[in-house]
């Protein structure tokens, strides 16, 4: 059995040297049966609210003098839980939450243009 796995991450999942996403891959296959062919596809969207999570910042430094690194942890969960919330009225390009959306949905389309046939599943967090 074949399944097509989009796995989301948006908090600073840099596909970098550091193997971070293969870690999680392998971490996930640990838990699946051994007849079931996973292929993973992954959706990073952090840099689409890496400047908002700036601008955030910039706004915030003011008031929180010496907290720098707290500031920092709380402005990246914030974006988190903006990425996810709809604006009012109806999401449009430009709003956070359209453009996440838009990347999941840009690689399920992918998917099943290569393969019309393939069980598409979504795993995320937050």
């Amino acid at each position: 059995m074949r399944i097509d796995a989009i796995l989301l991450h948006g908090i600073e999942m840099e596909y970098s040297n550091d193997g971070f996403y293969e870690k999680l891959v392998n971490g996930i296959r640990t838990h699946l049966p051994l007849d079931f062919e996973v292929v993973f596809h992954p959706v990073n969207w952090s840099k689409l609210i890496e400047p908002r999570q700036e601008q955030l910042y910039k706004w915030l430094k003011p008031y929180y003098r010496g907290f720098d690194a707290t500031l920092s942890i709380g402005c990246r969960l914030l974006n988190d839980v903006i990425a996810y919330a709809p604006p009012e009225g109806v999401p449009q390009e430009g709003d956070v939450y359209y453009e996440v959306n838009k990347e999941i949905k840009d690689e399920y389309d992918r998917i099943k243009q290569k393969d019309p046939n393939s069980k598409v599943i979504v795993i995320g967090h937050s």
